[in-house]
């Protein structure tokens, strides 16, 4: 007896219907690090910030992503009194100063000597509000010109916002009311254009304030070494592997027109067999099962996988996402 012929994209799909098939591929990261250098940091914390983003930089699964580097507030001899506290100070971010964004690992070297330049080390207050309005300002618009890319802001503090002297620009000198709009900062931009921002709370952080800002920017609590600031690297491993692991582009079709109706996506576990993920309305519409859903039904460039999905396929190194073309989607 003849030996059975490999399944093929016909045998994943509804019968009767020919489909062709391509690797899914990753979407471009664009990373935006604002970084606390406020007077607190002084000593351990900020030798500990430096080695643990500098080991991030080098780090060869780092390769590919783009990078910029914001500080708060700017040491900078032209900046004087309360500018430390408005949001054209950090937009463009201070590191490469203006588009495009440095790329890793070529540019590592400069990031690392940026972040030991006399200037950057830590003084002053925490002007957060301004520095993130100014960062997320930048980041959403960099997602409108780069819609192939995910752009996510990572925010690292020991501290809460300052106030006083950032009356003029948070519009109130209070902590109790600087906070909710911090966190509304983060809400706008995720709501806008879906640009995350990561939080990384650094020994002395309001952990709960912080956690409503990682909460409002779409990525559910802090990454935390209030406890052990040696942990800063591995945190951004982490955030690296949650941004990346979930999005991809859509390829072009071998074969004509890309139609939305007309796409599936599998999932083949290391070792194991193709299994269809069936489409999801919306993030909402994903619930506690499998799916995926469209970044915009009308005009899609990328796919986004459901939360269980995405666990899934990044606790498995040796699984893959594959589209298939021109058979009626699998609906949940």
């Amino acid at each position: 007896m003849a030996p059975a012929a490999a399944p093929g994209p016909a045998d994943r799909v509804p019968a009767l219907c020919n489909a062709t098939e391509a690797q899914a591929k990753r979407i471009p990261l664009d990373m935006i690090v604002l970084v606390d250098r406020s007077g607190s940091m002084m000593g351990e914390l900020w030798e500990q910030t430096v080695k643990a983003l500098t080991a991030f930089f080098q780090d060869p699964a780092s390769a590919q992503i783009n990078i910029a580097l914001n500080f708060f507030g700017p040491r900078d001899e032209n900046v004087e009194g309360n500018e430390i506290c408005n949001p054209v100070q950090y937009n463009p971010p201070q590191v490469p100063g203006a588009p495009p964004l440095l790329v890793l690992p070529d540019d590592a070297a400069k990031l690392v000597g940026e972040l030991n330049a006399p200037e950057s080390d830590p003084g002053g207050t925490t002007p957060m509000y301004g520095a993130l309005k100014g960062t997320l300002q930048f980041a959403t618009a960099f997602q409108d010109a780069h819609p192939e890319h995910k752009v996510i802001v990572v925010f690292t503090s020991d501290g809460e916002p300052c106030c006083g002297e950032c009356e003029e620009f948070n519009g109130d000198p209070s902590y109790e009311d600087v906070d909710p709009k911090i966190k509304g900062l983060a809400a706008s931009a995720y709501n806008y254009n879906l640009v995350q921002t990561y939080v990384v709370a650094i020994e002395g952080a309001d952990v709960d304030e912080l956690n409503k800002i990682a909460a409002a920017g779409g990525t559910g609590q802090v990454y935390d070494v209030t406890a052990d600031i040696a942990l800063f690297k591995q945190k951004m491993e982490e955030i690296r592997s949650n941004a990346l692991g979930c999005e991809y582009l859509i390829p072009d079709p071998e074969e004509g027109e890309f139609d939305p109706t007309k796409l599936n996506v599998q999932f083949t576990p290391g070792g194991g067999k193709p299994e269809t993920i069936p489409q999801a309305g919306s993030a909402q519409d994903c619930g506690a099962g499998q799916g995926w859903y469209y970044d915009d039904p009308l005009a899609p460039l990328k796919i986004f996988l459901c939360p269980k999905t995405c666990t899934k396929v990044q606790s498995d190194q040796e699984g893959k996402i594959t589209m298939l073309f021109g058979c009626p989607t699998e609906v949940n």
